[in-house]
């Protein structure tokens, strides 16, 4: 029985070589035919027969093979036969290490990752097609956009700003000592400034074979981190909110992103601020991602307290400073006491309200 063979949809005949070395038996035209990632699976003659079929492993190894003498194979990319390294113009990549031999030229861009990485290490839905990161920029108008001809600051367009391939965006809450309006003696002389919640989150541009963005990966590098909190150690969730809280979700092709995080003191510390007459802070994050003709939207949103910066790739986004803390978390009284009918000087005294606050955002 002759194998059948199925082609996914649709198909790319990226090349049509003429020609072939000494030693080669294979017809002298042939139709290369590949797979969502530019791998020439199929090679085809000029009436249409079947010349070899060649399937790959994640990083690039031949997994199945029958094929002669073949010049363009994982990623359409050239393979040497002497070496079996890959040429992708900017550096040499070996499969069977899963890394460039090389250093990354734009190393410098992502410095969470290896300089040796290939595709991010995510082979089976990226592809790298010169060796060297790309392409997010930033125009003269502070849009965030995909480029496919940029690579680095040379190949990017005049008043624009090369960005690289991944985006990291750096969500940080804190308390600013210079507007912190609380008496030293209601904070028992504790200075609660600083940060109180930082978050990153991580998006790459995957691409196609001709640079064009087809899908966005985000991750979070690691868990959001509450900041020090005088007493105690702080929670990582704000009481009274349950589980709809703390979600990091996205689309299935990755063009939306959501984020949100909260935070709060410490039972003990929420305590002596009850005492002292003022509710706990909800530390609130949201972020959200959205690519949609051409352009990433960046919107943020807090709570009213604390002081908040958004970052991408080190350059500020967004400041919000915050108002006063008496103003806002003084405990509100909700109802007065009867007088005592056993203590003649003792008036009606006020009920305060304990509760916890909904969360309440505020776009920035």
């Amino acid at each position: 029985m002759k194998p059948v063979y199925f082609i996914r949809y649709p198909v790319y005949i990226y090349a049509a070589s003429q020609g072939n070395n000494f030693d080669d038996t294979t017809p002298y035209i042939k139709y290369n035919m590949d797979d969502h990632l530019g791998s020439s699976c199929l090679r085809l003659s000029d009436t249409g027969a079947l010349i070899d079929r060649e399937e790959h492993y994640p990083f690039g190894e031949t997994s199945f093979g029958s094929y002669a003498k073949k010049r363009y194979r994982f990623c359409g990319k050239e393979k040497d036969e002497e070496s079996g390294l890959y040429y992708y113009g900017v550096r040499y990549y070996s499969p069977w290490t899963c890394r460039f031999i090389s250093v990354d030229p734009l190393a410098h861009e992502r410095v969470s990752l290896s300089p040796y990485n290939y595709c991010s290490n995510d082979p089976i839905n990226r592809v790298d097609p010169t060796g060297a990161s790309d392409d997010w920029v930033q125009d003269a108008d502070g849009n965030v956009k995909w480029d496919k001809d940029a690579n680095s600051q040379a190949t990017t367009k005049a008043g624009e700003t090369y960005l690289g391939k991944t985006l990291t965006f750096k969500f940080n809450s804190y308390i600013d000592k210079n507007l912190w309006d609380v008496p030293s003696y209601k904070s028992l002389f504790m200075d609660p400034s600083g940060d109180k919640l930082t978050s990153t989150i991580n998006i790459t541009g995957n691409e196609n074979r001709n640079g064009e963005l087809t899908s966005i990966s985000a991750s979070m590098p690691n868990k959001p981190l509450p900041g020090p909190t005088p007493i105690g150690t702080a929670r990582d969730y704000y009481p009274g909110l349950g589980s709809d809280q703390n979600k990091f979700t996205s689309s299935a092709s990755g063009f939306n992103i959501n984020f949100e995080q909260h935070s709060s003191v410490s039972p003990f510390e929420e305590f002596a601020l009850n005492a002292t007459g003022y509710s706990i802070v909800n530390v609130a994050q949201k972020l959200n991602l959205n690519y949609s003709q051409g352009k990433l939207s960046i919107t943020t949103a807090t709570d009213v307290f604390p002081s908040a910066t958004l970052t991408m790739n080190g350059r500020l986004m967004m400041q919000y400073n915050q108002p006063s803390f008496q103003g806002t978390h003084s405990l509100q009284i909700k109802g007065w006491t009867n007088p005592s009918p056993y203590k003649d000087n003792l008036g009606p005294q006020p009920i305060y309200d304990y509760s916890y606050k909904p969360a309440m955002w505020y776009k920035r």
